[in-house]
């Protein structure tokens, strides 16, 4: 049950904010907030330096690009396709 709701959460997180689910999931595995059980080992990717950098850099850009109307627009409509994929993987992983 546990497993289920972190799953159901973490993929509905994702999908509004992917960038700064999966830089700020990196942060705290990296610095050992959370520790992963055994069977969660594939997250363990999330505190790769080239994933923390990326994901921060993405989210630093999806915060500025809020603020100017035609860019948040083309985000969106880019982000529209990537964060779903981006929740169902996350969940993907924490179920597998």
């Amino acid at each position: 049950t546990e497993l289920i709701a972190l799953a159901a959460s973490t993929s509905l997180l994702a999908g509004w904010r992917l960038y700064l689910v999966t830089f700020v999931t990196g942060l705290a595995m990296r610095f050992g907030w959370i520790g992963l059980p055994e069977n969660l080992q594939a997250l363990e990717v999330l505190a790769n330096n080239w994933v923390l950098g990326a994901a921060g850099a993405a989210a630093l850009f999806e915060f500025f690009a809020d603020k100017i109307a035609w860019v948040d627009s083309l985000w969106d409509s880019v982000n529209s396709f990537i964060r779903p994929v981006g929740g169902a993987l996350l969940s993907l992983a924490i179920v597998d």
